[in-house]
Formats: C-alpha cells, sequence, structure tokens
C-alpha cells in the first residue's frame, strides 16, 4: 500500500498579515478542508492525495508527518507555519522543526509574522538562525520604505535572541536596507555566531553601517559587500583569533575566516568605490585574522588605482578566489600579493598584460577571451593547472604555447581539462612541445586529465598513453 501526501500551495497558503482579512484566512484556512475525512479502499489501494484530509488528523500524527519532512522535498520544515494556524501550532510543539527562520520581505505570503513570533517562542533556549532574503535581482518588487519597514518588524523580535544565533543571512533587494539590520547589530554580543551575511542586489545608498562595535569572535564565514566591509573593518570587531579553536565535542581545528566580499555596483560613477578603499582594510584584516578571501563583480573608480603603489598593502594567504573582476585589479591585487598562494581560482575574469600570477595551484572557469589566458599562461609558472569550460582555451591560444616558451612549462605536472574549446590536434602539438619524446627514465612525471573534451581517434589516444605517463580523456 502506498499513500501520498502531496502539498498544493494554493488561495489557502497565502496567509499575509497586512490585514485583519488576511490573517483571519491564516487562521481558519483549514476550514475549507472536506468534512468526509473518510478513505475509501479504492484510494488506499493506489497513490492518493489526501492533503484534502491532513488537518483532520491527529496532532500527534500531524507532528510524526511533519518530522519527515525533508528540506528537499516541500520547501523544507521551515515552511510548514506558512500554511496555516493549525501546522504552525503543531510544529511549535517540536523546536528541531524550528532551526532556521527564512524570511522572504517581497514575498507577503511568507512575510507572517506570526510565524516569526512563533519561532522564537518554539525555539526556546536553542540555537538558531535566521534568513531574510529578497527574491528579486534587478527589479524589485518591494520599495525601499516596505522592506525597511519589515525588516525592522523581524530584528525587534530577533535583537533579544542573539546570544543563541549561529547563522544571520542577510540578502535585500537595497543596500540601505542592509544599514537599517546594522543599527541592530552595533554593539551586540554575538558569541554564538558561526555565519554572518550582510548583502544586498541594488546600491541604492552608499551610507555607511550604523556599527561602532561587535563581537563577531565565533564567525567562520563573513559574506558581505565590498563597501560594507570597508565600513566594518573601521569599527571596534572582536575578530576570530589565529590559532586552533577547541569545539564543545572535544574536537580542534584552525581557526580560518570564509571572507566574501561580493558585487558593489553604485549606478552613480561618483559612487565607485577606490581600490584603496578594499585593499587597506583587507590588507589589516589580514594581520588579525586567517583569511581565505573570495572577492567577486566589484566596481572600483579607474583613477584610483594610480594610488595603490604608493600605499603598502601587503596581502598573504594560503588560497584565494576572484570572479568577475576586470581592469586593474587583478594585478594590483598580484602586487600586494607577498608570497605564492597555494590555490588561486579565477572565474570570468579579464586579465591585463603582465599580470605577476604566484599561486602553486590555479584553476580558471569561463575565461572568455584569448588574451586573457595567455595572459595568466605566459607568466604562471605553478605546478598544477585546471582550466574549466573557458572558450579563450582555443586553437589559438595552444599555438601560442606551442610556439613559444610560456612561464606555464618550467614547473608544471598537472592539467586537468574540462569542455571542448579546443581541437585534439593543436592539443597534441602544445603536448608534444611540452613533454618532448625521451626514455622514461629521463621523464618528469606529468598527468593529463581532459574531461567532455573533442572527440579523441585511437591513433591520437595512443600518442598520448605512449608519450604522458598519467593520461584520462574522455569525450
Amino acid at each position: 500500500m502506498v499513500c501520498t501526501i502531496q502539498f498544493n500551495p494554493g488561495p489557502h497558503t497565502q496567509c499575509r498579515t497586512q490585514s485583519g482579512k488576511e490573517q483571519a484566512r491564516h487562521a481558519n484556512c483549514h476550514t475549507d478542508v472536506k468534512k468526509d475525512c473518510r478513505i475509501s479502499d479504492t484510494e488506499l489501494l493506489s497513490p492518493v492525495v489526501i492533503s484534502a484530509h491532513v488537518n483532520y488528523l491527529p496532532t500527534e500524527i500531524l507532528l510524526v508527518i511533519f518530522r519527515l519532512v525533508e528540506a528537499s522535498s516541500l520547501g523544507g520544515a521551515s515552511n510548514l507555519p506558512y500554511v496555516c494556524q493549525r501546522w504552525m501550532e503543531v510544529v511549535a510543539m517540536d523546536p528541531a522543526c524550528w532551526r532556521l527562520l527564512t524570511v522572504w520581505p517581497d514575498k507577503p505570503e511568507l512575510f507572517v509574522i506570526p510565524v516569526v513570533r512563533a519561532f522564537f517562542d518554539a525555539t526556546r533556549d536553542s540555537r538558531i538562525s535566521i534568513q531574510i532574503l529578497a527574491d528579486h535581482r534587478v527589479t524589485p518588487t518591494i520599495t525601499v520604505a516596505e522592506e525597511h519597514d519589515r525588516i525592522r518588524q523581524v530584528m525587534e523580535y530577533a535583537q533579544p535572541h542573539f546570544q543563541r544565533l549561529e547563522a544571520l543571512h542577510i540578502k535585500t533587494a537595497y543596500r540601505s536596507s542592509v544599514v537599517v539590520v546594522s543599527q541592530y547589530l552595533n554593539k551586540a554580543s554575538l558569541g554564538k555566531l558561526r555565519w554572518l551575511g550582510l548583502d544586498s542586489w541594488n546600491v541604492d545608498s552608499t551610507a555607511p553601517l550604523l556599527i561602532t562595535s561587535v563581537n563577531l569572535s565565533k564567525v567562520d564565514v563573513l559574506r558581505i559587500d565590498a563597501k560594507s566591509f570597508g565600513d566594518l573593518c573601521r569599527a571596534d570587531i572582536l575578530w576570530p583569533p589565529i590559532g586552533v579553536r577547541h569545539e564543545d565535542d572535544g574536537s580542534t581545528y584552525n581557526i580560518q575566516l570564509h571572507l566574501y566580499i561580493t558585487r558593489y555596483h553604485p549606478a552613480e560613477p561618483s559612487h565607485l568605490m577606490s581600490a584603496l578603499d578594499l585593499l587597506i582594510p583587507l590588507s589589516l584584516l589580514n594581520e588579525k585574522v586567517n583569511i581565505r578571501p573570495t572577492i567577486f563583480d566589484v566596481a572600483f573608480d579607474p583613477q584610483s588605482f594610480e594610488w595603490c603603489s604608493r600605499v603598502e598593502t601587503p596581502l598573504h594567504f594560503e588560497s584565494a578566489d576572484l570572479a568577475d573582476m576586470d581592469g586593474p585589479f587583478i594585478p594590483t591585487f598580484f602586487r600586494c600579493v607577498s608570497q605564492p598562494l597555494g590555490h588561486l581560482t579565477l572565474r570570468r575574469c579579464e586579465i591585463l598584460p603582465d599580470t605577476n600570477i604566484r599561486s602553486r595551484f590555479i584553476r580558471l572557469k569561463g575565461i572568455a577571451s584569448a588574451s586573457s589566458m595567455l595572459n595568466v599562461l605566459k607568466t604562471w609558472n605553478g605546478q598544477n593547472l585546471g582550466i574549466t569550460d573557458c572558450p579563450g582555451f582555443n586553437d589559438e591560444v595552444l599555438r601560442d604555447l606551442t610556439d613559444g616558451n610560456p612561464a606555464c612549462y618550467q614547473h608544471l605536472r598537472a592539467l586537468l581539462v574540462t569542455g571542448a574549446t579546443y581541437t585534439a590536434e593543436a592539443f597534441k602539438c602544445m603536448v608534444e612541445r611540452r613533454y618532448p619524446a625521451g626514455p622514461p627514465s629521463t621523464q618528469e612525471r606529468w598527468s593529463i586529465d581532459v574531461k567532455n573534451g573533442p572527440e579523441l581517434t585511437a591513433e591520437l589516444r595512443s600518442w598520448f598513453e605512449a608519450r604522458v605517463p598519467s593520461f584520462s580523456w574522455s569525450s
């Protein structure tokens, strides 16, 4: 016997709180369920939809069903309280169903203040996570005033419970809403906070964060727009120390801050950031904290790079990830890096000539232009190279690498290429130049792994297998 419970959001799930009528609708939405909750033998013998009968099940049975809801189905258990008053009351009996509160200010049907109140009551003394997320990117469906008001409502309820907050993820439609959130974090003791996100889709304001001090001593992940990052670093922040952290369960690990510096693209050119407004705070924080930075899609004032060579901003990281960056930022960044990185990822970036990239392992993703690809490979001299879905890695680039003596040939030991933007014949010529034939005793071990590459003939496959000690190619 198979019985399927199907949750179909419909008119009864639009549980808004903007009016008394809508609140009543949330409280009484289960009254539309059929009065006859009997299920015939025919229904029991085949997959059936019994959502119309669910609210007439005993509370204990409903609770058992709700505990079976996984994050991959029905949107997760955290969405159950939004269906109706009965479901909210049943879910409130189990704190395990209330680990995460997700609020969508721009989706009225998912902005239900009774659910917000119930969340903090039901979780009691448990550790909690909160997400305030805007769904729309370029064209918000909510006004600035509406988003500010709804975020204030949530933060007023959340503020007394900061001491048990493990994660706070803010992704608003407007940056000014992040500034609103910041006033609630000012001077807060967030001693259990491990994940903090202060991010937005649209730069409607360049106002600074309203934070003078805050305890972030346990934060492992910080996701923040570039302008707000500079504001935060100028405040009196208790950052995670350099060293080893001992967990309550007896485990230990090296403390590292995963720093995501996110999109900052003001509409007015006069509001663009100076590159130093990012590099100086990054350098100062790097002296206090072991950082693993990811920087993506930040627009800078082009004139500001003239001053970067006059200010010392030394950086030292084990790894870094740069995405959607162009112009002089990448060469400027590497002039500041005092020692080679262990790992570097460049995604959809423009790389200018004479960019001195120093990293033992480099992964290139989505590099579109052949010139950017060549500018990397002519100067980089690390050991492991990964190329994934890069249109710029084409036959033209392979010919240039074959004809010249680029730096990437000096120490390269492992090459991983995913994608088919080149021909197997051009790839063979490059390998032959890098790895001339000779007795195995004189050949340094080198590996090539090609995934989703162009078609490879049996003759070429035999050639590669004879030439390269560790070789794999799948089309």
